[in-house]
């Protein structure tokens, strides 16, 4: 190997390089974000990517990975409804659902006959999968949980997951396999979907980056909104309303990547559209505090750059209500639901929380370890 010319070792990489699919979930940013990491591990074991995504993901990802190949995965439109009963609302999208999972599989599997697809990554799309290609199922959601009063639907709605999730060859738990982890019961329990299934570490898309001054100086509260409209929006108006009354400065994320909208609704708010991961990165280590929902990629997100959080889960989404729920009980964040936020009562308590971190969000070889054992 000391011989070997420069040409001959490319031409090695590039026939051991493999191409891969990466298929995140559309619902919300979250889904996208956390395949970042992954696609940097997957460019720098010389594997070549594609990326498939619909909505705000493929517009995140784009930004994000200018030079890659995206592909336009059509999603499944999806509105919360403003009462919060979403449960009762996925329960009559059903069909919607079951349409939408044959759709994915015959987009997929034209797709890796066309691009000679190797590996596929799902984030939570559960027709992104082939029988011609390695098919990774990557969820933080293996025991589905109800509300109060669809409790009792839960192991229907496990026995339906898993159904899905075992025509998968692996599945890929973003979290880690002890106690204390971020997932609790959502990912942790005594049976496991499929054999191949693997806890593989907390992700964050601000793994391996430097930050970069967006070109201002953050206020001392951030606000870091995503997710489906209408409650998107009506979370950002509260924020403006309430930023007024308790007369302090906040700079919100709207979470709307491919817009270039910066507006300032009144003295003490300013909004951007979005900003890139480097200067995000900036903002929340420049904030004393951020308000974001309780999704599972913020808080890994949030594991990263310690930033104390104000926690508002999405009405209705109870795996959001879950973790909010939990985190506050850990004692590591405080949280209220958005018809209860009052940033004048709710701020001070913030820091009265300590954050959970755990090591394994630091060790890239963890990552190193993930690529080498698909190859």
């Amino acid at each position: 190997h000391l011989f070997c010319s420069t040409s001959e070792t490319l031409t090695f990489v590039y026939m051991k390089g493999k191409t891969i699919l990466i298929c995140p979930l559309d619902w919300g940013l979250g889904h996208a974000s956390r395949c970042i990491p992954l696609i940097h591990a997957f460019q720098q074991s010389g594997h070549r990517v594609l990326i498939g995504a619909d909505k705000g993901p493929a517009a995140l990802l784009k930004l994000e990975f200018p030079e890659l190949t995206h592909l336009v995965f059509p999603g499944l439109e999806i509105v919360y409804p403003e009462n919060g009963n979403f449960v009762s609302y996925m329960m009559k999208t059903a069909p919607k659902l079951i349409e939408q999972i044959k759709a994915e599989e015959t987009w997929v599997n034209k797709i890796v006959e066309a691009q000679g697809v190797d590996i596929i990554l799902s984030d939570n799309r559960y027709g992104a999968r082939s029988k011609k290609a390695h098919s990774i199922f990557m969820t933080h959601q293996l025991f589905v949980r109800g509300t109060t009063y669809t409790r009792f639907l839960e192991p229907l709605m496990r026995f339906l997951t898993w159904q899905h999730i075992r025509k998968f060859d692996t599945c890929w738990i973003p979290d880690v396999q002890d106690n204390p982890n971020l997932s609790g019961e959502l990912a942790h329990g005594k049976q496991l979907p499929i054999p191949n299934t693997q806890y593989i570490g907390i992700l964050s898309r601000f793994q391996g980056l430097l930050e970069e001054h967006p070109g201002f100086e953050p206020p001392e509260l951030l606000a870091v909104l995503s997710g489906p409209e209408p409650l998107r929006s009506i979370l950002e108006n509260k924020l403006i309303q309430q930023a007024e009354e308790i007369k302090r400065d906040i700079l919100i994320i709207r979470g709307k990547p491919g817009q270039q909208n910066i507006e300032k609704p009144n003295r003490y708010v300013q909004t951007i559209s979005h900003l890139p991961s480097k200067q995000l990165l900036y903002c929340l280590n420049h904030s004393k505090i951020v308000v974001c929902r309780s999704g599972y990629s913020t808080m890994m997100d949030l594991q990263f750059t310690q930033t104390p959080a104000l926690l508002i889960p999405t009405p209705g989404q109870t795996e959001q209500e879950y973790l909010a729920k939990i985190y506050q009980e850990k004692g590591w964040y405080y949280s209220n639901s958005q018809s209860n936020l009052d940033l004048k009562t709710d701020l001070p308590k913030v820091n009265n929380y300590k954050k959970f971190t755990h090591s394994v969000l630091q060790d890239k070889s963890i990552l190193s370890d993930l690529i080498l054992n698909i190859e």
